[in-house]
């Protein structure tokens, strides 16, 4: 009967505390986001705190031209945030269907992750470079990779700066 009890409590606390750092999670870099489109001046700035929409934000507040490894080069940033969002929705439902075919589906569906996964480095590479060094951008974004907990935290740091290309 104790033990129950412990057992449940103990999953009560657990489910608490993993709702609470959800929360954190998501709403620390749509907090720094929200700062970062309202200084940009974009209309919009709201959407920092819808998923999909804050990736939108994450590609468009960058200045400059977006640069995919000199594969995918234009200055319309919005296009690409177009692209990835749908990218990002359709393709998982593909990818999701490519896994059930043995081996060529396998390794496709393996394909689009890894794209997707560079272009999400990419999009968080280029919102850092937009105020810190190109060097510090590329650690900080390659580090996110590994532990993913400091892109947000980072992002809600540099949203307290102005950035440096004004």
């Amino acid at each position: 009967m104790i033990t129950a009890l412990f057992t449940g409590v103990t999953m009560i606390i657990s489910l608490i505390v993993s709702m609470i750092v959800t929360i954190a999670m998501w709403l620390i870099p749509a907090i720094a986001l929200y700062r970062m489109a309202k200084y940009e001046g974009r209309p919009y700035a709201w959407l920092a705190f819808i998923p999909f929409a804050r990736c939108y934000q994450e590609i468009t507040i960058p200045n400059g031209e977006y640069n995919l490894f000199n594969w995918i080069r234009t200055q319309d940033r919005k296009k690409v945030a177009i692209i990835y969002i749908i990218v990002g929705v359709a393709g998982t439902a593909i990818a999701s269907a490519l896994a059930a075919v043995p081996v060529v589906g396998q390794l496709l569906a393996i394909a689009y992750a890894i794209a997707v996964n560079i272009m999400m480095w990419k999009k968080r590479y280029d919102l850092i470079a937009n105020y810190e060094s190109r060097e510090t951008a590329l650690v900080i974004s390659i580090i996110d990779i590994f532990i993913p907990v400091v892109y947000e935290i980072y992002v809600f740091i540099l949203s307290l700066k102005l950035p440096k290309r004004v």
